[in-house]
């Protein structure tokens, strides 16, 4: 089943709103949406992964760079286990929106 994007909920919850004054219901179906989601989420992003995404995207190589900015990573970041030994250059690291619970350097 494919992930809902933001606006497809908040399409869905309108017309449940619209249809239904009942707050509980709305609640109701606003954690069914996010449990669908959760079911249909991919594994976390490894941030190897993250950072090959973000040469790809910004065409620079991550080895070189000064600034790095993770954010916004979707799947998120779990665990921050990569390569950061290879990050020589960088002197500003930027994550946001992660779901990290463990730093090894």
């Amino acid at each position: 089943m494919p992930i809902l994007k933001n606006i497809e909920i908040a399409k869905l919850i309108e017309e449940v709103s619209l249809k239904k004054s009942n707050l509980f219901l709305v609640f109701e179906t606003i954690l069914i949406l996010l449990l669908i989601g959760l079911k249909s989420s991919k594994m976390p992003t490894t941030i190897k992964a993250a950072l090959k995404r973000w040469e790809e995207a910004s065409g620079k190589k991550a080895g070189e760079a000064k600034e790095i900015k993770l954010i916004g990573v979707y799947p998120p970041i779990e665990k921050m286990d990569g390569p950061f030994h290879l990050l020589i250059n960088c002197e500003k690291f930027s994550l946001s929106t992660n779901m990290i619970t463990n730093i090894q350097v």
